[in-house]
């Protein structure tokens, strides 16, 4: 016989009947939800109950004769026994027969079982089983009957209710749904009371087709709902996802509630304001998270712990926080961009991550006394802010803390602050001028990057390291001075710190990093200490106002890619007879850099090394070297004499472009390559002297570039 799973009505598959598990008089005790002991283990047997809107019970049972009850390996040939019990108890009735096939369905990330009943009299009838709560929660048969020893009854449409230790929870809230949308619990069932409104209550899903597909929609017809009185728990996720019409939420007079689960209205966005009752103490993560209608909500006294993200992405404009609340979890506000005042009282001792990220509209916060650290990210976005008082009390402030506080113009670290995280203050463009407190031993990565309007920052001499990033773009930084602590100038801590014209670096710095001060143009003279034994790449590269010489000290082997380059008004260099090799750019579009002496050394000099060098008048290039890289002269305009030793082997690509006076050069016989445009733009009152060959083809069969002399008009003496 062909099966098919079918709906009824408009009830969805996890709405229309659904049993929850209590313990058989056995000896097995009770255990807690999907069929597990408080300890995790499965029990041997136990019944499904679940109960109608009339008060109804329905309890299903699998098993032997002898033993019914679940069986925990549900198969083919299994017994079940059906029993349906009237609410006064004076009708009850039976349906028995066998499991006849077990088959896996899901419905998104759902996994569930369905199984075929054959009643004794041949009639089938399905049951869907959650996998994950080991819960039968709808049954469907032939015209919505239900067949039963000796005859048939017709099926509820759903079971909305099932039992717990203290009374029901309701399971199924789209089954009491009306037409207009309201929903209406029951406060009482059999004498006793609702307690809870469960998991997924008024989640829906979709008919599950033959092949075991289904999804999961959205619960639109829901708009309001009352909650009884005896209700203790709304649990996870009730509410959340698909009450999109959800605008009224109204508690009965005398409410018990003590906890609303996490997620539990989660993504209700029609929903504009809710009044919690007094007496409730916890609010769960997320609990009201993305309701981006909400505009009010009014949190009882008695609350004490509310969850990571609670109240993140609504439309609250201001909140107060009762007394007895102790923290503020992580991102309770985030996102929530019409906040524009919060109340926090002095019972809170820790403000999570996130807690108020994005709060566009908050313009002022007082931080109780009793708090000790302010998190990560904890006003991180929060653009109007324009004052904030951190107290005494506290003593770190986390990554990204204040991050992008853009109107925020100025702030107080305390004394007892000993640690600021990275990113802290980045992009707080109006900060004008800030003091780090005497405890402080480490400044994070970009802790004050793009701080613009920055103008003093005193560092303590309690500083030992400055991060990545610490100080980049801070445009309007003028001087700082480094303390005497400091061994390492991390990467681009000054980078693009324009109008910074001073700075001291102490005599214990061992290593300048990667663009330190790169783009630094109003910087005019540095002093490098002698203790330093290592400059990163592009360390000062863009400095254009740099006119001093500056010696390179002792220590340095290595002179790194584009340290120097564009260094314009830079005259005058030594470097030390320890360097042995000159990087890419090194001094490239050093413009006023007139003479330069390479030492012994100096084995390398990189490729474009001094391309630009529009002043530099003579260069000798020491007799370790043994290649000229690409562009290693080009555009050097005034350049008048370079001598290239015999030990040359090769001239790369350009090396001496627009070198136009340059009045001759020799090339020594050692060279077996020259690259393409090495004298490019050279004139014809210009010479090029080449020993050891005795003419141009026997350049080429040597190994030149064919095109090693294209675009060069230059007199070409070939002396083999």
């Amino acid at each position: 016989m062909k099966k098919t799973i079918k709906v009824l009505g408009v009830i969805a598959i996890i709405a229309v009947l659904s049993f929850s598990m209590i313990a058989c008089d056995n000896g097995t005790g009770g255990r807690g939800p999907g069929g597990q002991t408080p300890g995790g283990t499965t029990p041997v047997l136990a019944a499904y109950v679940s109960y109608d809107e009339y008060g109804n019970e329905y309890k299903l049972e699998f098993g032997n004769d002898a033993n019914m009850g679940r069986a925990a390996n549900l198969k083919r040939g299994n017994h079940y026994r059906l029993t349906i019990t009237s609410e006064d108890g004076t009708d009850k009735v039976e349906s028995t027969g066998t499991v006849t096939e077990v088959t896996d369905i899901t419905a998104e990330s759902i996994t569930r079982k369905r199984i075929n009943l054959r009643h004794n009299s041949n009639a089938e009838i399905d049951a869907i089983v959650f996998n994950d709560t080991g819960e039968i929660t709808s049954f469907y048969g032939n015209n919505k009957r239900i067949p039963i020893d000796g005859g048939e009854r017709p099926m509820p449409e759903s079971l909305p209710y099932a039992p717990n230790d203290n009374g029901y929870t309701l399971i199924d809230g789209k089954a009491i749904t009306d037409e207009n949308g309201m929903a209406t619990i029951r406060a009482t069932l059999r004498g006793r009371p609702v307690t809870a409104i469960g998991y997924w209550a008024f989640w829906n899903i979709v008919p599950i087709d033959e092949s075991g597909s289904g999804y999961l929609s959205e619960n639109t017809d829901l708009t309001s709902v009352i909650i009884p009185a005896g209700v203790t728990a709304i649990e996870d996720r009730t509410f959340a996802e698909y009450c999109t019409s959800l605008t009224t939420v109204t508690f009965a007079s005398g409410s018990k509630l003590e906890t609303i689960g996490n997620d539990a209205f989660q993504r209700c966005t029609s929903l504009t304001d809710i009044e919690i009752p007094a007496g409730v103490t916890s609010i769960g993560d997320s609990a009201f998270s993305q309701c981006t209608s909400l505009t009010s909500v009014t949190i009882p006294a008695s609350v004490t712990s509310i969850g990571w993200g609670a109240f993140g992405y609504t439309s609250l404009t201001s909140v107060t926080i009762p007394e007895g609340v102790t923290s503020i979890g992580g991102g309770m506000f985030v996102g929530c961009t019409s906040l524009a005042s919060v109340t926090i009282p002095a019972s809170v001792t820790a403000i999570g991550e996130w807690a108020f990220v994005g709060c566009t509209s908050l313009t002022s916060i007082e931080i109780p006394s009793g708090v000790t650290s302010i998190g990560d990210s904890t006003f991180s976005g929060c653009s109007s802010l324009t004052g904030i008082t951190i107290p005494a009390s506290v003593t770190s402030i986390g990554d990204y803390a204040f991050f992008s506080c853009t109107s925020l113009t100025s702030i107080t670290i305390p004394s007892g602050v000993t640690s600021i995280g990275q990113v802290a203050f980045s992009g707080c463009t109006n900060l004008t001028s800030i003091t780090i407190p005497a405890g402080v031993t480490s400044i994070g990565d970009s802790t004050f990057s793009g701080c613009e309007s920055l103008t003093s920052v005193t560092i303590p001499a309690s500083v030992t390291s400055i991060g990545n990033d610490a100080f980049q773009h801070c445009t309007s930084l003028t001087s700082i001075t480094i303390p005497v602590g400091v061994t390492s100038i991390s990467d681009s801590a000054f980078d693009y710190c324009t109008n910074l014209t001073s700075v001291t670096i102490p005599s214990g710095v061992t290593s300048i990093g990667f663009r330190a001060f790169g783009v630094c143009s109003s910087l005019t003279s540095i002093t490098i200490p002698t203790s330093v034994t290592s400059i990163g790449d592009l360390a000062f590269a863009g400095c254009s106002s740099l006119t001093s010489s500056i010696t390179i000290p002792a220590g340095i082997t290595s002179i790194g890619r584009a340290v120097f380059s564009s260094c314009k008004s830079l005259t005058s260099i030594t470097i030390p007879a320890s360097v042995t090799s000159i990087g890419d750019y090194a001094f490239s579009s050093c413009e006023s850099l007139t003479s330069i002496t390479i030492p012994a050394g100096v084995t390398s000099i990189g490729e474009a090394a001094f391309s630009s060098c529009k002043s530099l008048t003579s260069v000798t290039i020491p007799s370790g070297v043994t290649s000229i890289s690409d562009n290693a002269f080009s555009g050097c305009t005034s350049l008048t004499s370079i001598t290239i030793p015999a030990g040359v082997t090769s001239i790369g690509n350009s090396a001496f472009l627009n070198c136009e006076n340059l009045t001759s050069i020799t090339i020594p016989s050692s060279v077996t390559s020259i690259g393409n445009t090495a004298f490019a733009g050279w004139y014809s009152t210009q010479t090029i002297n080449v020993q050891g060959k005795a003419n141009r083809a026997a350049a080429i069969a040597a190994g030149w570039d064919n095109e090693w002399d294209k675009w060069c008009n230059a007199i070409i003496n070939y002396q083999p």
